[in-house]
């Protein structure tokens, strides 16, 4: 799973990219160079208020199925 993560300025999100402990979560994590990484549909969604530790294959279901 792909995910895209966007914040106000580019120190915030230097901030979490360069966390040792968020890092822990996940198997890569690197800002986007602006290419696409997925031969199939790319579809952008924007969600606020739901925490990390509840995203999911079927959290992204439950919301693209709506």
């Amino acid at each position: 799973m792909v995910m895209l993560f966007t914040f106000p300025n580019i120190v915030e999100g230097n901030s979490l990219v360069n966390n040792k402990d968020i890092k822990n979560w996940f198997v890569s994590l690197k800002p986007w160079n602006g290419e696409s990484s997925s031969l199939s549909r790319i579809v952008w969604i924007n969600c606020r208020g739901m925490p990390l530790f509840a995203w999911s294959n079927s959290s992204f279901r439950t919301v693209v199925e709506l």
